[in-house]
C-alpha cells in the first residue's frame, strides 16, 4: 500500500472558499493578452524631418509674430516706451496695415476698440452705391410666364396696329393668299355655276404672291444679318468681362506640378485667353499656381476646368471679389518664380503671395 504525503493531498475547490477563486482570477488578469499588447505600449516619439534643404527653410523664414512678440516684452518691462512703439511695415500682415501710420510707422490706437470685425470694412464707391440703387435687379421668371407675356405683347401690338388702319394712320394690308384659302378669297371670281372662272391663272397668280412675300422676308433677313465683323463683336462683347468698378472676381488655384503635363499646360494658358480672363500663370516645381481676374461667368468656368475637366489635383486658395482688377494681360511664367513674385508685388498683389506661403 502506498503512502501519500500531506503536499500530495489537495483540497477540493467547492471547500476552498474564495481564496481559490480570488487566487484564479488573479492569474487571468497576469496572463498577457496578444491582442491588447499595442495599446501598453508607449507611443513613439514624432519622427523628425531628416531633409536638411526644408529645416534650413523653414529656420530662414522670418517670423514677424516673434519680433512683435519681443518688442511687446520691452514694454512691459520698460525699456521702451508704448507710444514710441515702431512696428516695421513689412513685418505687419495686411489685415492689420489700416492700424499702422504709414508715415511715421506709429500704432494708431484711436482707431482701435473691442468691435470684432471680419472681414476687414472694404467702402463702396459712391458711383456703385448710385448704380446699384438705380438699376433694379431683374426678377426672374419661368418660361410660362415668358411665354404669356410675349403673348400679350403681341396682341398689344397687332390691336394698335388695327386702331391705327382703322383711322387712316395706316394703309390697310394687302390680302394674303395663298393656296390653303384660295376658295374663299376667289368670291369675286365666281361663275353662276358656283365654279372658279379660269383656276389655272387664279392659282398662278397666288403662288407669285407666296414667293413675293418670301423673297420679302429673306430680303429682311439679309439686311438685319451681321457680317464677319459684327459677328466678332457680337461675341466679344458677350463674353468680355464688365470690369466695371466693385465688379472684378478674382481666382487663386494650386496645382499639383508633378500631374502637369504639355496638355494640361496648354488647356491652362488657352483657356485663361479664351474667357478674356487677366493675371499670371506659374509653372514652376516649388509653386505652380494660376491667379487670375475677370467676370463671375469666365472665373466660373475657369474653375470647372481647373477642379473638374482635369485630374490635376487643383486646390482653391483665394475666390473673392475685389474693386478693382489689378493685370491688363495674362502671362505665364515657366523658368522661375521670382519673376511671378515680382509681377505680383509690382501689381500690388502681395497678399496672394502671402497666402501662397501660408
Amino acid at each position: 500500500m502506498e503512502h501519500r504525503s500531506l503536499k500530495d493531498v489537495k483540497l477540493h475547490p467547492l471547500l476552498a472558499g474564495d481564496a481559490l477563486i480570488n487566487k484564479q482570477q488573479d492569474s487571468k488578469q497576469n496572463k498577457k493578452n496578444p491582442y491588447l499588447q499595442h495599446l501598453k505600449q508607449p507611443a513613439k516619439p514624432e519622427a523628425k524631418p531628416t531633409f536638411p534643404h526644408v529645416i534650413k527653410r523653414h529656420e530662414a523664414r522670418p517670423n514677424p509674430d516673434a519680433e512683435l512678440d519681443d518688442l511687446m516684452r520691452q514694454v512691459e518691462d520698460g525699456g521702451l516706451e508704448e507710444p514710441a512703439l515702431m512696428v516695421k511695415l513689412d513685418t505687419v500682415r495686411w489685415w492689420d496695415t489700416c492700424f499702422i501710420n504709414q508715415q511715421t510707422g506709429l500704432v494708431c490706437y484711436d482707431s482701435i476698440d473691442n468691435t470684432i470685425v471680419d472681414p476687414p470694412p472694404c467702402p463702396l464707391p459712391l458711383a456703385l452705391v448710385e448704380q446699384l440703387l438705380a438699376t433694379p435687379k431683374p426678377l426672374h421668371l419661368t418660361e410660362s410666364e415668358r411665354k404669356k407675356l410675349r403673348r400679350e405683347r403681341r396682341l398689344q401690338e397687332q390691336r394698335d396696329k388695327q386702331e391705327k388702319i382703322r383711322l387712316g394712320l395706316l394703309p390697310p394690308e394687302k390680302p394674303k393668299n395663298k393656296l390653303a384659302n384660295l376658295i374663299t378669297t376667289a368670291t369675286k371670281d365666281l361663275s353662276q355655276a358656283g365654279a372658279i372662272s379660269e383656276p389655272t391663272l387664279r392659282e398662278l397668280k397666288v403662288k407669285a404672291e407666296v414667293e413675293a412675300r418670301r423673297q420679302e422676308h429673306d430680303k429682311r433677313n439679309a439686311e438685319r444679318a451681321l457680317d464677319a465683323v459684327g459677328k466678332r463683336d457680337k461675341l466679344l462683347k458677350k463674353y468680355r468681362p464688365d470690369l466695371t468698378e466693385g465688379s472684378v472676381s478674382s481666382l487663386l488655384v494650386k496645382f499639383d506640378f508633378n500631374l502637369l503635363d504639355e496638355k494640361a499646360k496648354f488647356k491652362l494658358t488657352v483657356n485663361a485667353r479664351q474667357n478674356h480672363l487677366f493675371g499670371i500663370l506659374c509653372l514652376f516645381h516649388e509653386k505652380c499656381f494660376a491667379y487670375v481676374e475677370g467676370d463671375a461667368s469666365g472665373i466660373k468656368r475657369y474653375k470647372h476646368l481647373c477642379k473638374s475637366r482635369m485630374n490635376i489635383q487643383a486646390c482653391t486658395v483665394h475666390e473673392g471679389v475685389s474693386l478693382r482688377p489689378s493685370f491688363d494681360t495674362f502671362t505665364v511664367y515657366t523658368d522661375s518664380e521670382f519673376d511671378a513674385k515680382r509681377t505680383l508685388i509690382a501689381a500690388g498683389c502681395e497678399d496672394v503671395w502671402r497666402m501662397l506661403l501660408g
